[in-house]
């Protein structure tokens, strides 16, 4: 999976080459990403303090869940999010596909368009590859950005 927008390059985190990103430590690159801040109204097991181990913990356990994917700044090369989907199946056996969708950016990307420019790229993406039938995700309602 690869969405490419004007800013951004959306890849699984496992198929990033060195040339793609600046930070190579993908657990240090989650554990900075995952502040208190951040994760305050994502589940309870989300939050807390984030160290290199459980760091790598979290990267363990969003791959048994579903795809994950770096969201990297063109100009920078640097991890500026993640996003994570979760595939299932649409009712009825038609062959469609429904979308489970969080997303995590960085602060210092805030009220930069960074967000709808991702979601863009996400939906037209959707549009091309698959017979999505819908696609879902929460917001936090504390962000007014995302409502």
């Amino acid at each position: 999976m690869r969405i490419g927008t004007n800013r951004l390059l959306v890849k699984e985190w496992r198929s990033f080459s060195s040339c793609d990103w600046r930070d190579q430590d993908l657990a240090q690159v989650v554990s900075e990403m995952l502040t208190g801040n951040m994760t305050r109204s994502l589940p309870p097991a989300w939050q807390g303090k984030y160290t290199i181990e459980r760091g790598r913990k979290w990267i363990k356990e969003r791959d048994r869940e579903g795809t994950t994917l770096l969201v990297v700044d063109r100009s920078t090369l640097r991890v500026i999010g993640l996003m994570i989907l979760f595939v299932i199946e649409a009712e009825g056996g038609n062959g469609e596909t429904e979308l489970r969708l969080a997303y995590l950016l960085s602060a210092d990307t805030l009220k930069q368009g960074i967000a709808s420019e991702l979601l863009t790229g996400f939906v037209a993406w959707c549009r091309q590859e698959f017979p999505i039938s819908s696609i879902a995700g929460g917001v936090a309602s504390d962000n007014l950005a995302s409502i």
